[in-house]
């Protein structure tokens, strides 16, 4: 039996994140302690609905030697980057609120607007910029559907593009499998 007071103080916590401006929820550092030996795959719970729901946003961080910094592969908007005070290395050209495949120099393990990053996988990291920019520059996406085509299905896109081998996350909507990828090519 649940115990009722749990799922009140589970309500609770998800109203009062509902009518909070996600631009004001902590976006620090989740300190993961990542080494700059390995390519890294995470995510943390969405906000709003579609974390209600299990959703989450998923991304890869990862140490450039050629910028030598650390980096962050993501499907996100402008205003997201602006938001958490991040520079765009590489974007589309895309209105300030349309998604695009990113590179950007944000705090490669921050809190998802108030969610904590988990690392679902790591590899060790052998891959140029160059690598990560080809694999944005080749991403087929239109416009963004919250079920089909978003940060997810591209994180699937870059499992499938570098050769991984990830396994999904349960929880990854819009997830597509390497044999859909292949299905592409044809």
């Amino acid at each position: 039996m649940i115990d009722s007071t749990l799922i009140i103080i589970k309500l609770n916590n998800a109203a009062n994140r509902l009518f909070k401006d996600w631009r004001t929820l902590d976006k620090s550092s989740a300190e993961l302690n990542l080494d700059k030996k390995y390519f890294y795959y995470l995510h943390a719970r969405a906000w709003a609905l579609k974390g209600w729901l299990g959703g989450t946003h998923s991304w890869f961080s990862f140490w450039s030697e050629e910028k030598n910094s650390w980096l962050v592969l993501e499907l996100t908007d402008p205003e997201t980057l602006d938001v958490q005070e991040a520079d765009a290395i590489y974007i589309r050209n895309v209105n300030y609120t349309d998604h695009s495949p990113a590179i950007s120099n944000r705090i490669p393990d921050a809190r998802w607007f108030g969610s904590n990053p988990i690392i679902i996988a790591s590899t060790e990291n052998r891959f140029t910029y160059q690598d990560i920019e080809t694999v944005c520059k080749e991403y087929q996406f239109n416009k963004f559907n919250l079920l089909n085509d978003n940060c997810n299905t591209f994180a699937s896109y870059v499992i499938h593009k570098l050769g991984l081998g990830f396994s999904r996350p349960f929880r990854s909507i819009g997830f597509k499998t390497s044999e859909y990828w292949k299905s592409c090519q044809k």
